[in-house]
């Protein structure tokens, strides 16, 4: 945990990458994904601004993890709505929970959205993209998306 400037000079503790890094690996090493959620969820409410959104997606990855895509789906409306940075777009893990709830056709129009913005996809998006289209059995498209990727 990091220390940061709050209001009025007071001084408050920041959650740091490094920390989430470590809660991840717990997680993965014990397979205890609700723990882990909850307590990156913690951690999240006292990230910097330009953190919050990362901070979310990681936060949904956990609940995706626990077999909780509501909870999930949550985190993933929060870094959208947020609008920071993150390691890949937060539409793609949102359009997975969405499946995972049964609304497919919500999922759907997020991938067309993806789609129709191709040329602007990381290549970590485009790979989250093709294996969501190889669990939802569309090969073609997840092969589309695997060579936008590269």
């Amino acid at each position: 945990m990091r220390v940061g400037k709050g209001h009025w000079g007071t001084v408050k503790s920041v959650a740091s990458v490094e920390e989430f890094d470590e809660i991840e690996f717990e997680a993965a090493r014990t397979g205890n994904h609700v723990r882990a959620a909850v307590r990156m969820s913690e951690l999240a409410r006292g990230v910097e601004p330009g953190m919050r959104a990362e901070s979310h997606l990681r936060v949904g990855e956990q609940w995706m993890m626990a077999d909780e895509p509501q909870q999930a789906a949550d985190e993933f409306t929060a870094a959208i709505e947020d609008g920071g940075d993150t390691f890949a777009n937060p539409r793609v893990y949102l359009a997975r929970a969405l499946s995972a709830l049964g609304r497919d056709q919500e999922a759907e129009q997020l991938i067309a959205g993806l789609t129709a913005n191709r040329n602007s996809a990381t290549p970590r998006t485009c790979d989250l993209l093709a294996e969501l289209l190889i669990e939802q059995g569309d090969l073609r498209g997840a092969l589309e998306w695997a060579t936008a990727g590269v």
